[in-house]
């Protein structure tokens, strides 16, 4: 009997680091692997492959964003008619973005993405150096909802809330019925300078005034349910920011708790912050 397996990586990509983590395919079974934190500018070999499918994290701050609500005329390519709203919404050439569009609000809306194309290349030839050569790539608030769709259980409630934090961004996915809904950036959780034990107050105010101000924009478009959960992710995501979240929005806030049968042994333990690097192994 021939055992096919296959490989696919997930690489959260911000800055100069990545945090990899990786899917293995055997027998018609998925199973994550392995998980990392990776320093590019060393020249981390350890990680070079050349038999892996990698798919890499975009930033929104690299990113042009458009919602798009539903079109009347049924005859018209819905993805099409998104992505023409969104290249007539555009100041520069559309030579200078990768387009895509995507699924929002359970197939209600799309969401319309012009890519920075020198950003993306930049990460594209960064990547082939130090890792494999890229097969694609997604937006980091997308693959945020995606690794927790698909690797998490579930906390219930109709309106949930992701935040994954590293050291540049803070990415937000606002799931309804378990279907990304909203999604977008903040700038990055850092630490004050003159206390490295202590978080930026004024990051976790901006973070959650944006938080707000979201919640009441999806009230105001007739989404009235509660948020009754908050779960946080990332390498900057601990104990102390969890207490502050927790805080400031008056709502039970959480570690995500993963579906242990989709991880390897030893691996499990450590993958909760990896959930932006988990989403981007997941198909489609």
């Amino acid at each position: 009997m021939v055992e096919l397996t296959s490989c696919r990586l997930g690489g959260d990509l911000t800055g100069d680091r990545v945090r990899l983590a990786s899917r293995v395919r055997t027998a018609g079974a998925t199973l994550i692997n392995a998980v990392g934190d990776y320093d590019l500018t060393n020249g981390a070999t350890e990680i070079r492959t050349t038999d892996s499918e990698l798919y890499f994290s975009v930033s929104e701050s690299e990113a042009v964003i458009k919602r798009v609500g539903s079109c009347s005329d049924s005859n018209l390519d819905r993805r099409q008619a998104a992505l023409f709203e969104l290249t007539v919404s555009l100041i520069d050439d559309t030579a200078r973005y990768y387009l895509d569009a995507y699924d929002l609000n359970g197939d209600e809306e799309k969401l319309a993405v012009a890519y920075n194309r020198q950003c993306v290349d930049r990460n594209i030839s960064l990547l082939t150096e130090q890792v494999c050569k890229p097969t694609g790539f997604k937006l980091r608030s997308l693959s945020l909802a995606d690794g927790y769709r698909h690797y998490c259980r579930p906390v219930g409630g109709e309106l949930i809330c992701l935040l994954d934090f590293s050291s540049t961004v803070c990415s937000y996915s606002f799931l309804y019925h378990n279907r990304p809904i909203l999604l977008g950036a903040v700038a990055g959780l850092s630490k004050n300078a003159d206390a490295t034990d202590d978080i930026n107050e004024a990051c976790i105010i901006d973070i959650t005034a944006t938080l707000k101000f979201q919640l009441a924009a999806l009230f105001a478009s007739g989404k009235s349910a509660l948020l009754s959960r908050i779960v946080i992710s990332g390498p900057n995501a601990d104990e102390k920011l969890l207490e502050h979240i927790s805080s400031k929005m008056k709502a039970p806030t959480e570690f995500p708790t993963l579906n242990s049968t989709l991880f390897a042994p030893g691996v499990v333990a450590e993958a909760g912050s990896y959930l932006v690097s988990l989403g981007l192994t997941v198909d489609g």
